[in-house]
């Protein structure tokens, strides 16, 4: 062949070359971008899992405590109970004795323990159930974000089938120019 006839194929396949080369580049980072993105997505799943088990944790700890404190509350409510239905049984028997005035002093410093202690018991129920509800709104929430999370992978996944789709419409091109090349050098 001549010198000017390898110019002119030079300067016929060059572009060729470039356009490829750039494809192929453009493919290379769009693969590294979404390899990072998803190595990033990856690790925020595992913080917001580990964030929401610790406030599980922190939910069920408060609520065993309230527990426990309700259940202190109802024995002795239950133990003034029967020390007033003793005190009765007794006043009933030795009526205008003056033990049994000072046994009724006592019975009513007991009605008023009782009648708090079941007014805080009511409160810590209370409270027991507002820190249920806020611990179905915690998992609610957490149920929230996981579905965000797995349709944002979904998309994540979209991306990955266009970047296929990508690659293998530049084999295709890739193809055609071979083709066009060899067509031009017959």
């Amino acid at each position: 062949m001549k010198l000017e006839t390898i110019k002119e194929l030079l300067l016929i396949i060059t572009p060729f070359i470039v356009t490829l080369g750039g494809v192929i580049s453009a493919l290379f980072v769009k693969v590294y971008n979404a390899k990072n993105n998803y190595k990033t997505l990856k690790e925020e799943i595992t913080k917001l899992n580990e964030e929401t088990q610790k406030r599980q944790i922190r939910h069920t700890e408060e609520l065993a405590k309230r527990d426990i404190i309700i259940k202190d509350l109802k024995e002795q409510l239950v133990q003034a109970l029967n020390t007033i239905e003793l005190l009765k049984s007794k006043i009933e028997t030795k009526a205008g004795d003056p033990y049994l005035v000072k046994l009724e002093a006592s019975n009513e410093e007991y009605k008023t323990a009782l009648v708090k202690m079941r007014e805080v018991l009511k409160s810590k129920e209370i409270e027991n159930e507002n820190l249920k509800a806020t611990l179905a709104e915690v998992q609610t929430e957490i149920k929230v974000l996981k579905e965000n999370i797995v349709s944002e992978n979904k998309i994540k996944e979209e991306e990955n089938l266009n970047i296929k789709d990508l690659v293998k419409s530049s084999k295709v091109e890739e193809e055609t120019t071979k083709s066009t090349v060899k067509a031009t050098l017959y």
